[in-house]
């Protein structure tokens, strides 16, 4: 199969290969043992033209996580087709999401849970985003429903500012955090590289253990605590891409795949991680 990854370029899957090969192994040696990545696109992994694709490295349960499209992203209303060059910023795949029903999720899973007490509720997350202009909240990455079953959500609210929530379902109450300034939407040129980062710590003043770092430097954000929240908790919500589990918060615009798929781990990172990932990501995407 020839792959058009770039005007005027030709490219086989093994040439894709040989180029996010490196990339993989940069976030192997930068990241801990417990991270796992979702490489959207990447034949590899079963992605094109599938319904279920794996995730790249196991989590802990010892088992790859098996993502499933609302569709097969070759049929996405703006599909991922690794023969159109279209479908690659530099040679990253890309994948666009149409604000309405399109979304990728994978099972309920312990490893997604994050208890606020000691190490047990410390998590990061990352991913290379465009955002589209839709007045409304967009998920970039979840384990929650609307309502019931809400753990943690990481989105773009309706004005266009980093969200961050951790929900404790008992108490009916949130922490929260929220960038001071709006993420730019737009056109290719306007790839954005967010991390964000939780350190567990729990009750009354969790939002403030939450950080967020924009294209490698910290992004200023302010916490909405709230006194009746003690800790997030295992609840069976899915762990979604591009909407919550109950079908709402769908997001619009686009997310990079491959080697630059969304991150997460269960540990919290210095500032010095997000900054080598930016680094890293910025040259694959030819930025």
């Amino acid at each position: 199969m020839v792959l058009k990854v770039a005007k005027g370029y030709d490219a086989s899957v093994e040439y894709l290969q040989q180029q996010w090969r490196p990339i993989y192994a940069a976030h192997d040696r930068i990241l801990g043992n417990t991270y796992t990545q979702v490489p959207i696109g990447d034949p590899h992994y079963g992605t094109q033209g599938l319904p279920t694709f794996l995730g790249r490295r196991k989590h802990t349960s010892g088992l790859a996580p098996t993502w499933t499209p609302s569709e097969r992203i070759d049929k996405f209303e703006t599909p991922l087709d690794l023969t159109d060059y279209n479908s690659f910023q530099g040679v990253v795949p890309i994948l666009t999401l149409n604000g309405s029903d399109e979304r990728i999720t994978t099972p309920d899973a312990t490893y997604w849970t994050r208890i606020d007490s000691a190490s047990a509720g410390t998590f990061s997350f990352a991913c290379w985003f465009i955002v589209g202009l839709s007045g409304a909240e967009k998920n970039l990455f979840s384990k929650s429903n609307a309502g019931s079953g809400e753990e943690w959500w990481i989105s773009l609210n309706a004005t266009e500012k980093v969200y961050v929530v951790l929900r404790d379902e008992s108490t009916s109450v949130s922490a929260t955090r929220v960038s001071d300034d709006v993420i730019r939407e737009g056109t290719d040129e306007d790839w954005h590289h967010l991390a964000v980062t939780y350190d567990s710590t729990g009750g009354s003043t969790a939002a403030n253990g939450i950080t967020m770092y924009l294209n490698g430097f910290l992004l200023p954000s302010t916490a909405t605590n709230n006194g009746s929240y003690v800790a997030m908790e295992d609840l069976t919500s899915k762990v979604s891409i591009g909407g919550l589990d109950d079908g709402s918060l769908w997001y619009l615009g686009s997310i990079a795949g491959g080697p630059l798929g969304p991150i997460f781990e269960q540990v919290e990172w210095g500032s010095g991680i997000p900054r080598q990932l930016y680094e890293i990501g910025k040259k694959a995407l030819a930025l």
